[in-house]
């Protein structure tokens, strides 16, 4: 799930609670305002601390990914796609390099001439790929994770590197 169970709206700024919850980082903060030390979770009820609340970088990166395909996709729109700026032309190509839509004058100019564009249409599949591939990841992970014993996520392989054991701490912290 991408949606904050507080604003049902995408999040901005995921945290996860103890218990394996993600809220916006304004959401939980605005819940637990007056309380001072243990915070109800709004979907389980389970207590933990305010201090406790960890980003959550995965989910953040899956939004972001998310707003940039509708953004895409809302360009790629015929008479609904935005114009450049710079030169009143339809955006109907995309910098890969900038990560950003742009016209095909743009594409001549000195700013985007060395790097790689595609066209608008394969962006936005390319990203939809992307997306859908994170998240078979991201719930395949997950789901490994919620079968192993929380005893048992010390003795996991020692050959991981430093960020890989970070990462899958973090992981294991939210199931």
């Amino acid at each position: 799930e991408v949606t904050c169970s507080i604003c049902l709206d995408l999040f901005k700024d995921p945290v996860t609670a103890e218990c394996g919850h993600s809220f916006c980082r304004e959401c939980i903060t605005q819940h637990c305002e007056e309380k001072e030390i243990d915070i109800v979770c709004p979907q389980c009820r389970q207590t933990f601390q305010k201090s406790n609340l960890r980003p959550n970088r995965e989910l953040k990166n899956i939004v972001e990914l998310i707003n940039l395909s509708s953004r895409l996709q809302r360009d790629e729109e015929p008479g609904g796609g935005s114009r450049c700026e710079k030169h009143d032309e339809p955006l109907k190509l995309f910098c890969k390099n900038d990560q950003t839509p742009i016209c095909v004058i743009c594409r001549e100019s000195r700013a985007h001439r060395a790097h790689t564009v595609v066209p608008m249409e394969e962006a936005v599949q390319e990203c939809r790929e992307t997306i859908m591939t994170n998240l078979e990841i991201i719930e395949s992970t997950c789901e490994e994770l919620r079968l192993l014993d929380k005893k048992d996520w010390k003795h996991l392989p020692q050959s991981l590197s430093e960020e890989e054991t970070e990462r899958l701490m973090g992981v294991m912290e939210k199931v």
